[in-house]
C-alpha cells in the first residue's frame, strides 16, 4: 500500500550521523522548529511563526480547545492555518531527527482526529475544506510521511490515511473553479493531488487532470521572466515551493515528469533571488512578509537551480540525501521585468526595488510607484506590510496610497482601498523602465489616477524618474504630473530617530515626519515614521543618502528667452562619489535646444547625467 513511499525514503533520507550533526545544530530555523512542536506536544500549544506561513500569530492557543472551526482571537485565518496542518511536517522532521516517539505519537492522535472528524460526512466546510486548505493538508501529509517510518503504521492504520487522502483527493477536485487556474489557490489545491496521486494512486485519468492543470496554471500565472501575476513575493514562493516539489518526488521515483517540472521553475526560482535582499529577508511588497527565506533559497539551490544557499543544513533537510551537493551560481545586479513591473538592483551592499505593473490579485496594495531602499545594511524605506486579513483600520490604510513609499497627487481621487479585498478604483500603470550605464541605474515609471469619482474623463497623469548611483550611494528622485497638480511624496522609514531622516534626505519641499505603526510580518505591528514631503511647484526633487553629503540645485534659465527656467541641475556629492544631474521636464522644441548651466556647460536631453567626467543621457 505505501510502496512509493518505501521507494522514496529509501532514496530520500539522510545517513544516520549526519541526522545527529543537525540534531546538535544551533541553527535558528531548528531551534523555532522545536519550539513549536514541543510547544504543541508537551502543553497543548500552537502558534504559527514559520517563515513560510501565510497567516502567522505568535499568540498561543490551546489546540484541542479550538480544532478544527473555531477560532481564538476572531480571526478566521487563525483556524485556516490551523486546518492546513503544517506543523505536522515539523512533527515529523523532529521524530526524524531525534527519533523520539512523543512527535510521532501527536503525529498520529492529530492526523486520526482529524480522520474522525470527517469520517462519516465533510464536517466544517467554511473553516476545514476550503479548496486551498484541503491542498496545502494533504501536501502536508504526504510530505511528513516521507520522514516517518512505515513500519511505526499498522496496516489499518495505513488504509485509513490513504483512503482520507483519497477523501482530500476527491473533494478538490469536485470543488475546484475555473477561477483557481489564476490563483495561488489552485497551485495549492492541485499540487496536493499530485503529491498523493505520485505516491499513492495508479489511476492515468486523475494524473492527467493533475499534471495539465497545473501547467496550464503555470503558464497562467508566470511571467516569462518567472514573475508571479499576484504581485506578492510571499505568494510567489507559495507556488513556486509546490512545484519544486513536485519535482522533488518526480527525481527520486525517476519519472519523467522531473523534465516538465525543471522547465516551469528555471525562470521563477530565478526570478524570486531578486525578491529578497543580500541577507535573505524577503521583500515586503504588497500582501507579503519581511521574514527571512534562507533555507527556502538553500533548497532551491540544492534542487539544482539558480538560487543562493546561506542555510546549507536545513536546506538539505528538505531536500534530501540526493540533492546534497553545492554548485556555482552568478547573478546579474539587476532585475528588470517590465510585464510584471519590478525592477530590482541587488547586490552585497544595495537593495532597491521599483513597483509598477498591473494590480494582480486583491493580494496587491495601491502601490504604483512604490520603491525600497537599502545601502550597507540600512533601511531607508520599507513597505508597509499587511499585518492582517481582518476588516478593519489598520488592514485599509496599509494597503492604500498614504502608507506606500510612492508620490501622491494633491486633491486626487484618494483613497482607492474599499475594504480587505475590494477597491473604489484601482490605478492605472502606464510604464516601467530600467537602464543601466556604468555605476547608474535609471528607472522611470508613469501611471494614471482618477481627480473626481473615478471619471476617466478627468485624470491625473504621474511620472516618476529615478537615478540610483551605486558607487556614490545615493538615490535621486524626480516627481512630477504632467498637468501641473501638486504632489505629496510618502516615505515609511522604519526608525523612531527622525534625526536619522533629515540627515538622510534632502528635497526642494517641505519635509514633515510623524511617529506611525507598520508591520513586518502578519499579525504584528512596529513603530517607524513616516516622511512627507510636500511642495506646490511640481517637479518635487529628492536626494537620499546615507553618509553626509551636500546638494546643490541650481535652475537652468532657456538662453533665447530670458526669465524662462528650461531645467534644473543637482549636484549631489557623498565622500564616496559625486553625481551631477541635468533635468528638463520636456522636449524645448524650438530655438536654442540645448541647456547651458551657470559654469558653461553643455547638455541636450531631458535627463542627463555627469559622473566621472562622462555625459550619460538618459532621455
Amino acid at each position: 500500500m505505501f510502496t512509493n513511499l518505501e521507494t522514496y525514503q529509501s532514496r530520500f533520507w539522510l545517513k544516520e550521523e549526519f541526522l545527529k550533526k543537525i540534531g546538535k545544530s544551533s541553527s535558528g530555523f531548528l531551534l523555532e522548529l522545536f519550539s513549536r512542536v514541543d510547544a504543541l506536544v508537551d502543553q497543548d500549544l500552537v502558534y504559527y511563526d514559520h517563515q513560510m506561513d501565510m497567516e502567522t500569530c505568535f499568540e498561543k492557543y490551546s489546540f484541542h480547545e479550538f480544532k478544527w472551526h473555531q477560532t481564538p482571537n476572531g480571526d478566521m485565518e487563525w483556524i485556516f492555518m490551523l486546518n492546513r496542518q503544517g506543523y505536522l511536517v515539523d512533527l515529523a522532521v523532529a521524530f526524524y531527527i531525534t527519533k523520539e516517539e512523543k512527535y510521532l505519537k501527536k503525529w498520529k492522535e492529530i492526523v486520526f482526529d482529524f480522520i474522525l472528524e470527517n469520517e462519516k460526512e465533510i464536517s466544517h466546510p467554511e473553516a476545514s475544506w476550503r479548496v486551498l486548505d484541503a491542498g496545502i493538508r494533504l501536501m502536508n501529509w504526504v510530505k511528513s510521511l516521507t520522514y516517518l517510518p512505515l513500519s511505526k503504521f499498522s496496516e489499518v492504520e495505513r488504509k485509513q490515511i490513504q483512503e482520507a487522502m483519497s477523501l482530500h483527493v476527491n473533494y478538490i477536485r469536485t470543488h475546484l473553479q475555473e477561477k483557481h487556474l489564476l490563483s495561488n489557490w489552485g497551485v495549492l489545491a492541485v499540487s496536493g493531488v499530485l503529491s498523493f496521486v505520485y505516491f499513492f494512486d495508479e489511476q492515468p485519468e486523475l494524473y492527467l487532470w493533475a499534471k495539465e492543470t497545473l501547467l496550464k496554471q503555470a503558464s497562467l500565472q508566470f511571467t516569462k521572466t518567472g514573475l508571479h501575476w499576484e504581485q506578492s513575493p510571499l505568494y510567489h514562493h507559495q507556488v513556486v515551493m509546490c512545484f519544486a516539489y513536485l519535482f522533488q518526488i518526480a527525481c527520486y521515483m525517476g519519472d519523467e515528469d522531473q523534465h516538465i517540472w525543471k522547465e516551469v521553475l528555471i525562470e521563477p526560482i530565478r526570478a524570486s533571488y531578486y525578491l529578497s535582499n543580500s541577507s535573505h529577508m524577503l521583500l515586503a511588497l504588497n500582501d507579503s512578509d519581511t521574514v527571512d527565506f534562507s533555507w527556502v533559497h538553500s533548497y532551491y539551490h540544492l534542487l539544482g537551480f539558480e538560487s543562493e544557499c546561506p542555510e546549507y543544513t536545513m536546506g538539505v533537510l528538505y531536500s534530501g540525501r540526493a540533492f546534497d551537493k553545492k554548485h556555482k551560481v552568478n547573478f546579474e545586479d539587476w532585475f528588470y521585468d517590465e510585464v510584471g513591473g519590478l525592477a530590482v538592483v541587488k547586490s552585497s551592499d544595495i537593495y532597491f526595488s521599483l513597483f509598477c505593473g498591473l494590480h494582480g490579485s486583491s493580494h496587491g496594495h495601491a502601490s504604483l510607484g512604490a520603491i525600497s531602499l537599502e545601502m550597507d545594511g540600512v533601511h531607508f524605506m520599507t513597505h508597509p506590510g499587511r499585518y492582517t486579513y481582518t476588516e478593519c483600520e489598520n488592514r485599509v490604510r496599509f494597503k492604500s496610497e498614504r502608507m506606500q513609499n510612492t508620490v501622491l497627487v494633491e486633491k486626487g481621487h484618494y483613497p482607492s482601498i474599499e475594504n480587505s479585498w475590494g477597491y473604489h478604483w484601482v490605478a492605472k500603470p502606464l510604464s516601467i523602465q530600467m537602464k543601466k550605464e556604468e555605476a547608474l541605474y535609471y528607472f522611470e515609471a508613469q501611471w494614471s489616477i482618477p481627480m473626481k469619482d473615478n471619471e476617466t474623463s478627468s485624470r491625473a497623469y504621474v511620472s516618476r524618474k529615478m537615478i540610483l548611483d551605486t558607487q556614490a550611494k545615493l538615490l535621486l528622485v524626480i516627481d512630477e504630473e504632467e498637468s501641473g497638480h501638486a504632489l505629496a511624496q510618502n516615505f515609511i522609514i522604519p526608525t523612531k530617530h527622525s534625526n536619522d531622516v533629515y540627515s538622510r534626505f534632502w528635497t526642494n519641499g517641505e519635509m514633515v515626519t510623524e511617529a506611525i505603526q507598520y508591520s513586518k510580518r502578519y499579525n504584528s505591528l512596529d513603530e517607524g515614521i513616516q516622511l512627507k514631503i510636500r511642495n506646490k511647484k511640481d517637479p518635487i526633487f529628492t536626494c537620499i543618502a546615507l553618509e553626509p553629503y551636500s546638494v546643490e540645485k541650481e535652475s537652468i534659465p532657456r538662453l533665447d528667452c530670458p526669465g524662462e527656467e528650461r531645467g534644473t541641475k543637482i549636484k549631489c556629492k557623498t565622500k564616496s562619489g559625486e553625481l551631477t544631474i541635468y533635468y528638463s521636464p520636456e522636449d524645448i522644441h524650438n530655438g536654442l535646444k540645448y541647456l547651458k548651466d551657470s559654469n558653461g556647460n553643455i547638455v541636450y536631453g531631458r535627463m542627463v547625467a555627469e559622473k566621472n567626467n562622462q555625459k550619460i543621457r538618459f532621455r
